[in-house]
């Protein structure tokens, strides 16, 4: 799963992969843990993505992978309008 990148993907490309994965594990008996899972969502993302990387490590509570997903795609969306902007 860690060596997964959003290099050259959409988000959600990116996040079904790393869901794939997790569910694979599962269907073979190894659980992962939510902290593992939000490591290896977090790992792949490319330095574009490092403000929401802090957002979401400077959370007292770790997020769930749903707000994780949300905060992914909003960011994408911004950085999408943005780059059309210049």
């Amino acid at each position: 799963m860690r060596a997964i990148s959003l290099e050259g993907k959409l988000i959600d490309e990116y996040l079904r992969k790393i869901k794939f994965y997790v569910d694979e594990l599962a269907s073979v008996g190894v659980s992962v843990r939510h902290e593992e899972y939000v490591d290896a969502l977090l790992e792949g993302l490319q330095s574009n993505y490092a403000p929401m990387i802090s957002v979401i490590e400077s959370k007292k509570r770790m997020p769930s992978i749903g707000e994780i997903k949300a905060l992914l795609y909003g960011h994408e969306t911004r950085l999408v309008r943005y780059n059309k902007e210049t």
